[in-house]
Order: C-alpha cells, then structure tokens, then sequence
C-alpha cells in the first residue's frame, strides 16, 4: 500500500463497546486502515475484537469504564506496538 492511500480516521466513541456494530460498519464502509479512538471507556478485562483488525487498547489506570484510547490498525498493515501511556492525565499507545 502507498502511504498516500493510507486512510485514518479519529472516534471519540463515548464508549465503544455498546457501538461495535456501527463502529465496524463505519472502518469497513469508509475502508478504514487506521482509527484513533479516545474515550473507550473499556477496562483491563474489557475486548473489542473486529474482524481483519487488530485492536491496542490503553484503559484509565483506575480501570474504571471512563477514558481511555484505542488504536484499531488493519491486520493486512506491518506494524508494532511500542509503547503504551497509562496515566490519569492521559491514556494513549504509540505503534
């Protein structure tokens, strides 16, 4: 893939895991590579899963179902996770 192709998009989902199904239908319809996704609300025992994707969550350190980020990247894509941020502050994920 020619890194001019390449489509990104960002979600502020306000909790994603009770919008899966427009969320994947939203990555797939728009042929979506990458998505940043802030406010997951998604804890440490809490999985988005979507078919073709990888998924990097970062919840809230209190592991509480608020804030949190994602970033949801196609399979087919090389890529690696380098780190991850985990603070009250912030909570992001570097690949």
């Amino acid at each position: 893939m020619d890194l001019k192709d390449l489509r990104i998009a960002t979600w502020n989902a306000n909790g994603i895991l009770g919008k899966k199904e427009e969320f994947e239908v939203f990555l797939n319809t728009q042929k979506i590579d990458v998505c940043l996704v802030s406010e997951t609300h998604m804890t440490n025992k809490s999985h988005l899963i979507i078919n073709k994707y990888k998924t990097y969550q970062t919840p809230h350190p209190k592991n509480k179902a608020f804030g949190g980020s994602a970033v949801i990247i196609k399979d087919s894509l090389a890529h690696s996770l380098l780190c991850h941020v985990q603070k009250e502050e912030i909570q992001s994920i570097v690949i």
